[in-house]
């Protein structure tokens, strides 16, 4: 899963000559979401990240996942120009129904003058992530 949000985000975001960092928690790096959490999460970032290539007139992305207790966070933050309404289009929909579906929240926090920042937050049970190596 990290290896694809790496890849993906760097082809989309320099692509359009916008900086990109990645952070990754040690903690998420020895975790291993099932294949349906895995897609789900996957998903939702690529809509985030599309977002940010087509509307927010960004020149730097932070791309983050780490765990917060009981919770996968997942936050794709940009410098753009922000959202009017960060209720509507934009396939935020389907983004909010991919994380009820995993019994997590989807956060939009979004201002002219701060950008706009998706958080994911999904419980990792034990059924759901396994640890690597451990």
């Amino acid at each position: 899963l990290l290896q694809r949000i790496r890849r993906v985000g760097s082809d989309a975001l320099t692509s359009r000559q916008i900086d990109v960092s990645f952070h990754f928690s040690d903690e998420v790096r020895h975790l291993a979401p099932d294949p349906n959490t895995r897609r789900q999460v996957y998903l939702i970032y690529k809509e985030a990240v599309h977002n940010t290539v087509r509307h927010s007139r960004a020149t730097a992305v932070a791309i983050s996942m780490s765990v917060d207790g009981p919770n996968l966070v997942m936050k794709v933050a940009d410098n753009g120009k922000g959202m009017e309404s960060p209720e509507e289009g934009n396939g935020l929909p389907s983004m909010r129904a991919r994380a009820a579906s995993l019994k997590g929240r989807l956060a939009i926090r979004s201002g002219a003058r701060t950008g706009t920042e998706v958080e994911l937050r999904v419980p990792w049970k034990r059924q759901r992530f396994h640890t690597l190596h451990g």
